[in-house]
């Protein structure tokens, strides 16, 4: 009787243990995640361009849909345009909203509205092991 009711109340530290674990790390995973979105955000509209290498994964693309035309960007050719544009800050009110989110993989939906007309960003994260980095880009005009 007396190991049952130990392996009872150890049963209930570990899952508990494990839960407050696993909260800790989705908390620090959305605030990982959100560095990473406003540092996209500021390379994109505020001509940042301090450790462009890190934010864009290795087989980054950014696609931009227009009028019915679809252009594909390559990593190196985004930061190459990014670095070109250093500090050039756009004329636009900027916003995120984090869709999902996951110890894998998150998805943003950021808004740039500029006089005109808004465009849109749906920005895909991974995380790579030791940080979140900006793995695509697709870019719209609704």
């Amino acid at each position: 009787m007396k190991s049952s009711i130990k392996l009872f109340f150890t049963a209930i530290v570990l899952i508990s243990t494990t839960a407050f674990a696993s909260a800790e790390t989705r908390m620090l995973n959305k605030v990982a995640t959100a560095g990473t979105i406003d540092r996209y955000i500021a390379a994109v509209t505020k001509g940042g361009t301090d450790n462009l290498t890190l934010l864009f994964s290795d087989d980054f693309n950014h696609q931009i849909n227009n009028k019915g035309k679809v252009t594909v960007h390559n990593r190196a050719q985004v930061i190459g345009f990014l670095r070109g544009n250093k500090y050039l800050t756009q004329n636009c009110n900027t916003s995120y909203t984090l869709i999902e989110q996951n110890n894998n993989n998150a998805i943003a939906k950021v808004e740039m509205k500029y006089g005109e007309f808004t465009k849109v960003d749906y920005v895909t994260l991974i995380n790579d092991g030791n940080r979140w980095k900006v793995s695509n880009v697709v870019s719209t005009y609704p």
